[in-house]
Formats: C-alpha cells, structure tokens, sequence
C-alpha cells in the first residue's frame, strides 16, 4: 500500500473457532477468529488489489479468504 491508503475491518459476525490454516482452538495461537470484510481505501485500488492477490497466493493462510472489489459511489 501506500502512505494515503486506509485498511479498516468490519466484523460481519460471531466469533468461531480457529480453523485451517489457523492453528486449532487448544492449541498455542488458536482460539476464535471473526469473520470480517476488509475495507481498502486506496487512490490506486486496482494495483493494490493485484499486490493483494499475490501476498495471498504466497500465504498459507491465503487459501482461507476472497478478494473481491466492491466499489462505492463517492459523496
């Protein structure tokens, strides 16, 4: 990202046990996790969602969650 882009979650549920990829609830790290949508205000959001695609196919944990681009009229 760059230094005028904005990353904010919006939690969109309870919390659930941890799941693959995460470690397990008993185990050292697991617990819950919240499902949430990730709101990306960026001047360039089509560059940083290429970056983001790549970050995730890299990740173990990237398998776990979706992108998508939603836009928002502006004011």
């Amino acid at each position: 990202m760059n230094e005028v882009g904005t990353i904010t979650a919006e939690v969109t549920g309870e919390p659930v046990p941890s799941f693959q990829p995460w470690p397990a609830p008993n185990e050292e790290g697991g617990g819950v996790v919240f499902p949430c949508h990730y709101v990306i205000n960026q001047s360039d959001i089509k560059a940083s969602f290429s970056k983001l695609c790549l970050l995730l196919e890299k990740s173990p944990e990237g398998f776990a969650m979706d992108l998508s681009i939603e836009t928002t009229p502006k004011a």
